[in-house]
């Protein structure tokens, strides 16, 4: 959780709601964050479902990425559902003259980093559940 910083467009929470131990996921749904995704044109949420082996030390990692619309009521709809073991999006531009680029990798690697360094292996699943 220490990797968690306000000012990035990421975070790492508890992962009970989906019944895995920690996800790492963008603030899509964050109203700082949603207004600058909404204006670079980032219509997809992609998170990191993560569950410990400590048994094996490891880290069992598997992503997930959703593309969501606003519907005619303005809240959020999945219409598309996709998971892989390395999935990668990447975006930018500009909004009130700052410029932004959200990449999968500023959240995976951080994390990677962190799981290695402290002496575990980090596993990204293709297929199977985590």
């Amino acid at each position: 959780m220490d990797l968690n910083n306000a000012a990035a467009p990421w975070r790492l929470r508890q992962g009970t709601p989906e019944g895995v131990d920690l996800v790492a996921e963008w603030r899509t749904g964050d109203s700082r964050w949603q207004p600058i995704f909404d204006e670079i044109n980032v219509n997809e949420s992609f998170m990191i479902h993560m569950r410990f082996d400590p048994e094996k030390s490891e880290v069992r990692a598997k992503d997930h990425m959703w593309e969501w619309r606003r519907d005619d009521d303005d809240r959020f709809r999945k219409i598309r559902v996709d998971s892989s073991g390395n999935l990668q999006v990447t975006a930018s531009g500009v909004v009130n003259g700052y410029h932004y680029k959200f990449d999968t990798n500023d959240i995976k690697n951080p994390v990677r980093d962190t799981v290695t360094a402290s002496g575990w292996t980090y596993r990204g699943l293709l297929y199977r559940s985590v």
